[in-house]
């Protein structure tokens, strides 16, 4: 598992020009196959796509026209709007013997291109997708911009597989291959390469004839091909030329040390741990909304609280024996659109003592990490929660004030300490719904009102001891958020709020946002509109707004209708939003008669819509 804070560290920040969107594909052809003009042309014409043809006047290229391009059918290409890439003059494999010849190489090939009105190439492929740390300057200097390599050496070259090209990570001049075509290919492995162009990962597709009448080992039949193309314009993919990456990357900006994220991945597939890797995410630079690092791509935290299942048993009470469950319900829900998934962790299941963290617990977590990793979620880790009454330790309602934070620490360390690690985690939430109450309560009466069977608010203090209930808040926070420091310092940190936190007459919790939000990352509400009362919501809502990001972490029509809610939905203008889900999905919904299965219904419904309004996570 890769250490997030190192490889911040050691890749640059790349900065998208424009947003890099989900099923974003890059087409290249290699070798100037014939068949480039006679097949594919036509068929890329047809769907409207873009592509890069990389030539190379290797082999028989300059007598054999029924199997190699002229030059005057590669200026047609040309003239046809695609790109034409630099193969070197004879397909020369890179290497340390051969890396002094690649100015020759690739000046002939420009000079070609140059005597045709073809501008000089600035992306290459590199022949028989070999290659050298020798060769970045060199290609540098002749005004390579991109350079595309294959799957190997992560993967094997005979497989045709590969990795999606992360920006930001990946060197430009070294960017991966996600799918080599080969004549044993199917559709599948087809699907199986472009799934990776999501969450800011673009896939490039590597071709060589279609079919290849010279290189058989290579070919891709006429059939296969635009059966390719046809799933790819069906499921609505962009398909670009290479050189059309600088719309989304600035091929300027390159990680300090590219050789280390492919040793990296190679070392994962060898090993069986295999996994999309998924960028972190942090706050924009102005502010007021989220990226993904280090592509600087837009983030929106939409997704569910996964906090209990339909039978009201909490992830704890049954991760253990139904874990086929649970993965079952993270491909559910990422089925209806969701990237984020709360997560709620009870302090009695993960503390034996005040300074003894449970292995087993810290282990299941850490299953469930990888789980989110290959499903593509990040997770919000909400955390110290006693929902069930049962389930809280004796000895932990007897802890006094400064015991029970000390204690509270500890359980925020392990949490850290285990996940550090991991690109999944969205954020550590310190708890669900805290208070600091004013005056003084009885001794062990640390949770609120139970809302059903279970406790959800919780209070920090039992005696205000005339202090500002402010004071409190933040010094809680500052203790915790220090305690996560110590091994986490890369992952964002909040705390869910009630919607009366706000600095106003009546019912408050002390977490006012303004005096709070400097010791957090961003700040969570947690919002159920009204019927007829949607501009309250909305006020309560900016009210929140104090110069951070703002997620609206826990929402639900369980007192409005849906127009309302939809309304609401509308007005929040893209602020995140982690609703519910329990484990139903639509389908079986649908088939109920109870009004609170239509009621979860119409949320989801809802959910998807609105996700797809704004562009959150398309389904793949």
């Amino acid at each position: 598992m890769r250490s997030i804070s190192l490889w911040l560290l050691l890749a640059t920040f790349a900065v998208a020009r424009e947003p890099i969107p989900d099923k974003l594909v890059v087409l290249t052809f290699d070798d100037a196959s014939k068949s480039h003009y006679t097949v594919a042309r036509p068929l890329l014409q047809k769907y409207k796509f873009g592509a890069t043809f990389f030539i190379t006047e290797g082999w028989d290229f300059a007598t054999n026209k029924k199997d190699y391009l002229s030059w005057d059918e590669i200026k047609q290409l040309h003239a046809d709007g695609f790109e034409i890439g630099n193969h070197t003059r004879d397909h020369l494999g890179l290497g340390v013997k051969t890396v002094r010849d690649y100015p020759a190489q690739l000046r002939a090939i420009n000079a070609r291109c140059k005597e045709r009105g073809i501008p000089e190439p600035v992306s290459f492929a590199y022949p028989g997708n070999a290659i050298a740390k020798e060769g970045l300057p060199v290609l540098k200097e002749l005004g390579i911009k991109w350079a595309r390599r294959g799957g190997s050496p992560e993967y094997p070259y005979k497989e045709g597989r590969g990795i999606a090209y992360e920006p930001g990570l990946d060197h430009p001049l070294l960017i991966p291959t996600a799918g080599d075509a080969r004549p044993t290919w199917s559709l599948d492995d087809l699907k199986r390469a472009v799934a990776l162009a999501h969450h800011g990962n673009i896939a490039v597709l590597q071709f060589h004839g279609v079919p290849d009448t010279a290189h058989d080992w290579v070919t891709t039949s006429k059939e296969q091909f635009e059966a390719y193309l046809k799933y790819l314009a069906d499921e609505k993919f962009t398909v670009i030329a290479m050189r059309d990456l600088a719309k989304y990357v600035d091929p300027d900006v390159t990680p300090s040390d590219p050789w280390k994220l492919i040793d990296e991945r190679k070392k994962r597939i060898e090993d069986g741990s295999d996994r999309p890797i998924t960028q972190t995410i942090r706050v924009s630079k102005d502010g007021t909304g989220f990226v993904r690092s280090p592509s600087n791509v837009k983030f929106i935290p939409w997704g569910f609280n996964y906090d209990h299942d339909v039978k009201g048993r909490l992830i704890e009470d049954y991760w253990v024996d139904e874990w086929d469950m649970v993965k079952a319900h993270f491909g559910q829900m990422k089925e209806l659109g969701a990237n984020v998934v709360r997560i709620h962790l009870q302090f009695g299941k993960f503390m034996d003592a005040p300074d003894k963290p449970n292995a087993k617990a810290l282990d299941k977590l850490g299953e469930l990490l990888k789980l989110a990793e290959t499903t593509g979620f990040y997770l919000d880790l909400t955390g110290l929660a006693c929902y069930h009454k049962a389930d809280v330790p004796a000895w932990y309602d007897k802890l006094n004030e400064k015991n029970r934070w000390a204690a509270q620490a500890r359980f925020w360390e392990a949490i850290a300490d285990r996940c550090k690690d991991s690109p999944a985690v969205f954020c550590y939430d310190l708890m669900n719904e805290p208070v600091v109450p004013g005056g003084k309560r009885k001794d062990g009466e640390w949770l609120g009102p139970p809302f059903g069977d279970k406790h959800f608010v919780q209070v920090i203090s039992l005696d205000q001891a005339e202090r500002k209930r402010p004071d409190v808040a933040r010094a809680w926070i500052r203790e915790l958020v220090s305690a996560i420091r110590k091994h986490d310092k890369t992952h964002l940190v909040t705390v869910g709020l009630v919607d009366w936190s706000l600095d106003k007459p009546g019912l408050t919790s002390g977490f006012v946002p303004k005096e709070i939000v400097g010791e957090l990352d961003f700040l969570c509400v947690h919002l159920y509109p009204k019927t007829g009362k949607v501009d309250e919501a909305i006020a309560t809502l900016k009210g929140f707004t104090v110069g951070k990001p703002v997620v609206i972490e826990e929402t639900f029509p369980l007192g409005c209708t849906r127009a309302d809610f939809e309304k609401f939905l509308e007005r929040a203008d893209g602020t995140g939003v982690i609703g519910f889900y329990w484990g139903v999905p639509p389908a079986e919904l649908r088939k109920s008669k109870t009004i609170g299965d239509a009621i979860v219904l119409s949320w989801l419904e809802v959910f998807q819509k609105r996700g797809k309004a704004i562009g959150v996570n398309p389904r793949e």
